[in-house]
């Protein structure tokens, strides 16, 4: 395995990590704290809902993240990325920004529609 693809298998994770870090921080400090966390990272999910074995690499990400969990209620599931339109728009408005972070007390014009449509429960159908 050359190098490059041994960095993207152990590390691949790492901003999906962070991201859910930074939303459990931003929580605590709104004082919310009833949660439903969805990741399209299965392996994230699983790592923090100890579905499976941690991995020494991210044993002080997963020590970190349980810290902000304290006196969080919540669940934390996998969602396919077809079903997390919403997030996929922010990312991608994140990315165009020239500002490294923009907490927005609304949505951005747009977006609006398919959070009521994400919040209602629609199933988007996966592509086979």
């Amino acid at each position: 395995m050359d190098f490059w693809l041994l960095w993207m298998d152990r590390y691949f994770y790492y901003a999906e990590f962070w991201s859910i870090r930074f939303g459990l921080q931003i929580a605590k400090e709104k004082g919310l704290n009833k949660l439903i966390l969805e990741s399209d990272s299965k392996v994230v999910i699983d790592l923090l809902n100890n579905n499976c074995e941690i991995p020494p690499h991210v044993r002080a990400l997963i020590a970190d993240y349980r810290s902000y969990c304290l006196g969080i209620q919540g669940r934390f599931q996998h969602s396919y990325r077809e079903g997390n339109f919403c997030a996929d728009i922010l990312a991608n408005i994140g990315v165009k920004s020239s500002t490294p972070f923009n907490l927005r007390s609304q949505p951005p014009i747009g977006l609006g529609s398919l959070l009521v449509v994400d919040i209602r429960g629609f199933n988007w159908k996966r592509p086979s």
